[in-house]
Order: C-alpha cells, then sequence, then structure tokens
C-alpha cells in the first residue's frame, strides 16, 4: 500500500485517518479486486456503498455544462445521502476528476493498481467465460478492435491527455491519490486491517485469492501467444509506469 507521506504520518494513521472520513472515492478499475476491498470497506465500516454507473447518453453528454446537474443528480439520488458514503465507480479520468469537484475534493481518493497485461488478459476472460459477450479465441480476439481500445485501459482511465512520459505518468498517481492499493499486495493489506482494527478478513482475502493471485500460471498461455506476435510491446508504456510505481512501494513502503 502507497499513502500521502504528506497526509499521513505513518500507515496506521494512514488507514485510520482513512477510514474515519465519511467520504471515501474509489476509482474503481476492472479487474483489479475492487469488488472484495469495496466489499470489504462497506461491511466493516459502516460506508453505504453507492456505484455511480453512467449511461450512454451521459457519457456522450460529459462535456456540456449540463452534465455537472446530471452527475449531481446521480450522486443526490442515491438512498442514505446522509450516511457514509462510499462512491466507486468505473469512471474515466475526466469522470472521476468532475465526480471529485462535485463532492468539494473533501473525500479521501483512493485506486487498486494492477499490472496492465494481467488486467488486459482478466478483462478478455471476463467478458468471455462469465458475461459471454465474446465467443472467440484469443488469437482472434488480439486482432479486433476491442482488443487496441483494452491496450490503452490504464491511460484512458487513469491520466489526463498531458501525461506523455513514465515519471509524469508515476508522479501523477502518487499525488492524485491518498491511497494506492497494488493489487497483488492486497491480501497483505488485509492482514493489516485485521490486526489495526481487530476484524476477520478471512473471506475478503480468500476472494482476492480466488479472483486474482493464483491464476498467473494459467496466465502463461495469453503471455505466450502475444509474445509470439510482437503483442506485449504495446503495453510498454503502461507497464513502465506499473513497474516504476511498484519499485516506489518497495523502496518506501516495505
Amino acid at each position: 500500500m502507497i499513502y500521502n507521506k504528506t497526509k499521513f504520518s505513518s500507515e496506521k494513521d494512514a488507514l485510520i485517518d482513512f477510514f474515519s472520513n465519511d467520504q471515501l472515492l474509489f476509482h474503481h478499475i476492472p479487474k483489479t479486486g475492487g469488488t472484495s476491498l469495496a466489499n470489504f470497506i462497506g461491511s466493516n465500516f459502516a460506508y453505504s456503498k453507492r456505484r455511480i454507473v453512467l449511461s450512454r447518453d451521459e457519457l456522450l453528454e460529459f462535456d456540456s455544462s449540463e452534465y455537472v446537474d446530471v452527475m449531481w443528480k446521480k450522486i443526490r439520488d442515491k438512498n442514505d445521502w446522509h450516511k457514509r458514503q462510499l462512491i466507486y465507480g468505473h469512471f474515466r479520468y475526466d469522470q472521476f476528476k468532475t465526480i471529485d469537484n462535485i463532492l468539494g475534493n473533501k473525500n479521501n481518493k483512493f485506486i487498486i493498481f494492477r499490472n496492465p497485461i494481467d488486467t488486459f488478459v482478466s478483462i478478455y476472460r471476463f467478458s468471455r467465460f462469465n458475461l459471454k459477450v465474446i465467443d472467440i479465441d484469443f488469437e482472434k480476439y488480439l486482432e479486433t478492435q476491442s482488443s487496441q481500445e483494452n491496450i490503452c485501459f490504464y491511460s484512458y482511465h487513469l491520466y489526463p491527455e498531458l501525461i506523455q512520459n513514465v515519471d509524469d505518468g508515476v508522479s501523477y498517481l502518487l499525488n492524485a491519490y491518498d491511497l494506492i492499493f497494488l493489487q497483488n499486495d492486497l491480501t497483505d493489506f488485509f492482514d493489516r486491517c485485521e490486526k489495526i482494527f481487530n476484524k476477520n478478513m478471512k473471506k475478503f482475502k480468500s476472494n482476492v485469492t480466488q479472483y486474482g493471485q493464483t491464476d498467473y500460471d494459467s496466465f502463461e498461455y495469453y503471455y505466450n501467444i502475444m509474445n509470439q506476435i510482437g503483442f506485449l510491446e504495446k503495453f510498454n508504456f503502461e507497464l513502465e509506469i506499473y513497474q516504476k510505481l511498484y519499485e516506489y512501494h518497495k523502496a518506501n513502503f516495505m
């Protein structure tokens, strides 16, 4: 876990202060273990969970002056507005910033970051075997427009358009969020919460392990296919940011 050292003096203080805030804003990137984390927070810290889902028409209207009113109404229309809030969704960068502004920038913001290649493979597997919205093998999928769009998945969701290099991307992430969780570190995070808050995390650790952290052997098949046709090179920018973020975490928080 990476925490904002200008805001929190220690990891323990970061967690206690973080979960004491009445308003949390979770930038939920798909296939990172985010559902387990959201369920953990909602179940253990009395937050009423509200997932902001945007319709296609609302996305088309995003740049209009009316969009802020639409977004505000969506947030206010969720029940139990007066209770502690965990607001989360699969936002694009611009949507996330708009929601943050609507909420008055008084929330604690967090995100889970995962190896972008693993995320890409997980999106394919989930779309084919769980949602069943695609019915083609992986090699054919790599030729589709959908696969090309998912290569830039992280850039599309996380960064301003001005971000052009790896160092700027890492710097932006470290300043934009109060907590950054690395997906392969989630079980360790649950262990620490278990000790600090005296709560049983077994169910949440099991979910993260089941859906995210024990399937790397099976990922080798997909990696080999991408490597054979030079597809892995398309992830260079995203992967370098992830690796630098991991190195920063290792150097400063382990």
